[in-house]
């Protein structure tokens, strides 16, 4: 579950006083021990994070494989970069080998996936 929410300072206790009375009724729970934070341009105070005994925040997060940031304009060299050298040194490696022009296609597929 990935939530975004404005105000955490105000909205977190009511989202987790919801998901306690959710869990209650459906035996859903929260895993606390991996619950991460990422706040991007506000911070939750201390006191909510010892409350409902949340970890530090971080600086980035891994959400279905892509890494999320707090700073924006790192998410191109985040993701696109590493990725992109993979690619690259994988195709290099196949050309020596002479199956470049066979797993290229292959590539492209992972390329356009990717980029969607």
């Amino acid at each position: 579950v990935i939530l975004y929410l404005q105000n955490p300072n105000e909205t977190l206790p009511k989202v987790m006083e919801t998901l306690n009375d959710f869990g209650s009724l459906s035996g859903y729970s929260l895993n606390i021990s991996k619950t991460q934070i990422l706040s991007i341009n506000t911070s939750i105070k201390k006191a909510i994070r010892k409350e409902y005994r949340l970890k530090k925040e971080t600086n980035s997060i891994k959400y279905l494989g892509t890494w999320i940031t707090q700073d924006t304009n790192k998410l191109y060299e985040t993701n696109y970069t590493k990725i992109n050298d993979k690619i690259q040194n994988d195709l290099s490696q196949w050309t020596a080998l002479g199956q470049g022009k066979k797993n290229k296609k292959t590539m492209d597929g992972t390329i356009l996936r990717f980029q969607r």
